[in-house]
């Protein structure tokens, strides 16, 4: 679904690692960081079958609902970054999460990544 190649507008990130937990099947990237000045961020994605966007949890900063490209979509921010669940039925989603050091820009980076990476590649319907 997604290569480090997609993401070179926010650094050179490893490849990615496959890891299922919390009821979903992903994978998330890690970004190279080269200076002690910069800042480290890890993508994640992950596929619920069967949770949609209405069974999001708000993790401390709220619910936010929020449409990526004209897709249903629920923003929840918490301290470390940002979740962007993007529906893809009634009953399922591809949760986009973000690590970052903060809430705001974890969002910033959540949509900007959904927008054109991840909602492209989703199927219609």
């Amino acid at each position: 679904m997604m290569t480090p190649a997609d993401l070179t507008e926010y650094g050179t990130f490893l490849p990615g690692t496959s890891e299922n937990k919390g009821g979903a099947r992903g994978c998330s990237w890690v970004k190279s960081v080269q200076t002690a000045s910069e800042k480290g961020i890890v993508i994640g994605v992950g596929v619920r079958d069967s949770q949609g966007v209405k069974d999001a949890n708000d993790v401390g900063g709220g619910l936010q609902p929020v449409t990526v490209n004209g897709r249903e979509a629920v923003q929840i921010p918490d301290a470390s970054g940002c979740i962007l669940a993007l529906g893809v039925g009634a009953r399922s989603r591809v949760d986009l999460t973000i690590a970052a050091d903060e809430a705001e820009k974890g969002c910033q980076i959540a949509t900007k990544v959904a927008q054109t990476v991840v909602e492209p590649k989703l199927p219609k319907g």
